[in-house]
């Protein structure tokens, strides 16, 4: 029985026996107004123990309570803002979907190949993740702002080996046309890239809806996050271009008669082609450049080989270069450059060698044909297979590799 209950018993008790015993005298009244002094004192200071045995217990259990509360605001899977979108900083263990690489799962620029290789979507996000993602909401749970999911993503980017091709890139995210934060994207150091990202999407979201963009001279390419798919490119018929050039023919070696005394000969040998979209700017719609490489040997000191080039198409259409790719040294000191439709498969290379002995010119008058093969594709000689185990730091950048100098394409 608690202290208080116990004091206020004996003291009503204490005082109805007073009362039973008392006659009415003056004495008797003062013993019975003692008594009852004596009994309120009693009852104060039973109040007070009371009040001392009680405030313990019921702080205590006010402690308990607060402390719930926090533990099971601890445990509570918190809210991520909309569009919360950020770099990991390691590939996650989810359930992926990888992507299978084909032309239609790549979008290429000078000095870059970007891929999606695997996404994954999920309705929460680990307590690790979402510190990434959000490092102020602190170390718990996630799920996305409300009509959203969370999208990850892993990408590759290395070089896209395009010949003589040298442009800066500039790449992000955009969901539903918006640009998303912390998703600036750069490549083109040569080396191959993976670099894994989560983005908080709409639910039901289009693969057209969640992309990854690259602009390069006012080019833009889009590929999508959500299936791996270019959805989207300003340049679309590059992917229809072939990537490797073979060469088929002889070469050609012509003697005459010097404009000064003795004989002069001029030669020269086919020793190579490349295709590349991009050469100081990008090729007609279209169409793709071909670059002709030729060893070309003159002996003549004074006088000078003159041989012309020309492509003929299989329509049957002709080509002249579009750039001056001789000096006064070498007839072929550069790259000769045509831009020729980009679904070309095979071409016809007509060397026409002459001479020019002072001012007098020599047709020899034996045509030299070269057959030019294009095969291959985007993908050719990518590596799409194993996930690499490195990742892009999170303030990494990369510059473009610079490639031979082409001739001018004025």
């Amino acid at each position: 029985m608690p202290v208080r209950r116990t004091h206020r018993i004996a003291a009503l008790g204490l005082s109805a026996s007073l009362l039973l015993a008392g006659c009415g005298g003056s004495d008797e009244e003062a013993v019975i107004e003692d008594a009852a002094a004596d009994v309120d004192e009693q009852l104060n200071e039973s109040a007070e123990e009371s009040s001392e045995d009680v405030e313990p217990e019921a702080e205590a259990a006010s402690d308990d309570m607060e402390d719930g509360a926090q533990t099971e605001e601890a445990d509570e899977i918190q809210q991520l803002p909309s569009g919360a979108a950020s770099k990991l900083g390691s590939v996650p263990d989810v359930p992926w979907t990888e992507i299978e690489a084909s032309p239609e799962t790549v979008v290429e620029a000078p000095g870059v190949r970007l891929r999606v290789t695997q996404t994954a979507q999920v309705d929460e996000l680990s307590a690790e993740i979402a510190a990434e993602v959000a490092m102020a909401y602190g170390q718990r749970p996630a799920r996305p702002a409300d009509g959203e999911t969370f999208l990850i993503a892993t990408l590759t980017i290395e070089d896209a080996g395009w010949a003589h091709a040298e442009a800066e890139s500039e790449g992000e995210f955009r969901v539903a046309g918006n640009p998303v934060p912390n998703t600036v994207l750069r490549g083109g150091s040569g080396e191959r890239q993976q670099t894994t990202y989560v983005v908080s999407v709409p639910e039901g979201a289009s693969p057209e809806d969640a992309v990854a963009e690259l602009v390069t001279d006012d080019v833009v390419q889009q590929i999508s996050l959500i299936d791996g798919t270019r959805v989207n490119s300003d340049v679309e018929h590059i992917y229809q271009a072939g990537t490797e050039v073979t060469v088929d023919g002889e070469g050609y070696s012509q003697v005459f008669d010097s404009w000064a005394s003795g004989t002069h000969e001029i030669n020269g040998q086919v020793t190579g082609a490349v295709i590349s979209p991009y050469v100081e700017g990008w090729a007609r719609p279209g169409q793709v450049f071909l670059g002709v490489d030729i060893d070309a040997r003159d002996d003549t000191g004074v006088d000078d080989d003159i041989t012309t080039i020309q492509l003929e198409l299989a329509d049957g259409s002709t080509l002249t270069p579009e750039n001056d790719f001789s000096s006064l040294i070498n007839r072929f000191d550069e790259t000769a450059w045509f831009q020729v439709p980009a679904d070309s498969e095979q071409i016809t290379l007509h060397l026409n060698p002459m001479g020019k002995a002072g001012t007098k010119e020599i047709d020899f008058e034996s045509p030299i044909e070269v057959t030019l093969t294009i095969e291959g594709g985007p993908t050719d000689g990518a590596d799409s297979g194993d996930q690499v185990t490195a990742t892009e730091g999170p303030d990494a950048t990369d510059e473009t590799t610079a490639t031979q100098e082409p001739g001018s394409t004025d």
